[in-house]
């Protein structure tokens, strides 16, 4: 089985038939495995490392892709239902948000992005991320792979020591330059800005040749 986590990238958000046509099934095809997307609209980073770990502990995949999202989302947690966007509307439970969604609610998401919010704290936490979850899978014996969405690519120039040895550069496509949007770049792309399905093809291919080989 092979465990993909992400934003709404990986979910395949406004693709016609998005459990079709999104990377991860048409990777899963490819390598002729049964697939677990747990991609989902709006996506932190503190979800993405959640969901791989408890998916990786629970149901024991072979292949695992991480899908990173932008470091301006945030994980909350809410007792009572919060309107947040599309189809999570009335969800209870951990709430997806970044600085564009500030009206969700939730009263102190606001005054927190104005007077709280640090972006080199909140990249770092990002980069811990990473390296904690490159130890988890490794410790897990799986074969997996990481990249990025959008977004972190620019932080990574502006943060992130040249030299450092603690990213495993062989399993992080792209790094630190390139991720999903610069692969797909010229593409057509949804309503919203979605990716679409040839976007989706060309990143299952690139995906599939990494196993491959």
């Amino acid at each position: 089985m092979i465990l993909t986590t992400g934003c709404s990238f990986t979910y395949g958000e406004e693709l016609d038939a998005p459990t079709n046509d999104a990377y991860p099934r048409l990777l899963a095809n490819h390598l002729q495995m049964s697939l677990m997307n747990e991609g989902m609209m709006g996506a932190s980073n503190d979800y993405i490392f959640r969901k791989t770990v408890q998916c990786c502990k629970y149901y024991r995949p072979s292949h695992v892709v991480v899908q990173w999202s932008e470091t301006n989302r945030i994980e909350l947690h809410a007792n009572l239902p919060v309107n947040t966007p599309g189809r999570y509307k009335d969800y209870t439970g951990p709430l997806q948000t970044n600085i564009r969604w500030t009206n969700h609610g939730v009263d102190f998401i606001d005054q927190y992005y104005k007077n709280w919010w640090d972006e080199k704290f909140a990249f770092d936490k990002w980069i811990w991320q990473v390296i904690a979850l490159q130890g988890f899978l490794e410790s897990q014996g799986v074969e997996y792979v990481m990249f990025n969405a959008f977004g972190n690519q620019e932080l990574i120039q502006k943060y992130y020591p040249e030299d450092d040895q603690f990213i495993d550069k062989n399993r992080f496509l792209g790094w630190p330059h390139e991720g999903f949007v610069e692969w797909v770049y010229g593409t057509p792309t949804k309503l919203k800005g979605h990716p679409g399905e040839e976007a989706h093809r060309i990143v299952a291919d690139k995906l599939y040749e990494y196993f491959r080989t």
